[in-house]
């Protein structure tokens, strides 16, 4: 395959096939060191993130932080109850009325683009956590 791609340059004008050569070289050598770089860039945050751990460690390696419950309460819009207190039939009531709600409104609408994955997200996760804290009582 690559001499039949040499057979064509050997008939050009010399100039023409050193200055394509130039030009391949520089390319592969600048695509090759921003792939290095960026290999050296992700290697590095990767052992820092295992060292650190918390918020770092969990963007790199793919274990998120678990939400708390007055982070999902909060979200969710209803009285915040502290962590380990089991939630009123009423608030739980309320969180799944507010993530109806708030879904719909973060829905992608048909004549504009979708909403935002990340609050699509955070609604979700919350809704999560409120229900299974109700499912576990």
């Amino acid at each position: 395959f690559f001499f039949a791609i040499l057979l064509p340059v050997q008939s050009m004008n010399p100039f023409f096939v050193r200055m394509l050569q130039r030009a391949i070289l520089t390319v592969g050598t600048v695509v090759g060191k921003s792939i290095w770089d960026a290999y050296k860039i992700h290697s590095r945050n990767l052992n820092n993130a295992g060292a650190a751990g918390g918020a770092g460690g969990a963007m790199w390696a793919g274990t998120p932080t678990p939400m708390s419950q007055p982070e999902a309460c909060r979200i969710l819009g209803i009285n915040v109850v502290p962590e380990g207190k089991p939630l009123s039939k009423e608030d739980i009531k309320q969180a799944d009325e507010n993530f109806l709600r708030l879904m719909k409104l973060n829905a992608p609408k048909e004549d504009a683009y979708g909403g935002s994955e990340y609050l699509q997200s955070k609604l979700f996760h919350a809704h999560q956590y409120i229900r299974r804290d109700k499912d576990s009582r």
